[in-house]
């Protein structure tokens, strides 16, 4: 359950943090199902973190996401979210109405699109993770 791997997530968090790594240096993130796993266990739970990505990753419109970072009044942790034009499981349309949703609660979202990439990495992809885990992390 989604509920399950948050837990999951935690705990792999709170071994880096007792193993000296401060929680505002850890960045979450992941493809797909990954990624969701990601922002919900972040925006829910890890206010404290240096970031999340997400690729060709969606949130629910009715997710409690949204709910719980609008009753902290926003959340500092930024959100890098890459979308490919081509993706046949996630549909653009569906991340530009997240997208919408997380900035209306308070999340600052630096947002790419990609022509020609599907449900998939590829390296100018992963070049802008690159850049910005470097440039949150300075």
């Amino acid at each position: 359950s989604v509920i399950e791997m948050c837990d999951r997530l935690e705990t792999l968090i709170d071994a880096e943090v007792k193993n000296g790594i401060d929680i505002s240096r850890i960045i979450i993130g992941g493809l797909s199902m990954g990624g969701a796993m990601a922002m919900y266990t972040a925006y829910r739970h890890n206010a404290q973190l240096a970031g999340v990505f997400a690729l060709s990753s969606l949130i629910n419109s009715d997710s409690l996401i949204y709910d719980s970072v609008r009753s902290r009044g926003g959340s500092s942790v930024p959100l890098l979210f890459c979308q490919g034009v081509d993706d046949d499981l996630v549909k653009l349309e569906w991340i530009e109405q997240t997208i919408i949703k997380l900035k209306d609660v308070g999340i600052t979202v630096q947002f790419n699109v990609f022509k020609g990439l599907g449900h998939e990495l590829r390296y100018d992809e992963l070049d802008t993770l690159f850049n910005w885990i470097t440039n949150i992390l300075k």
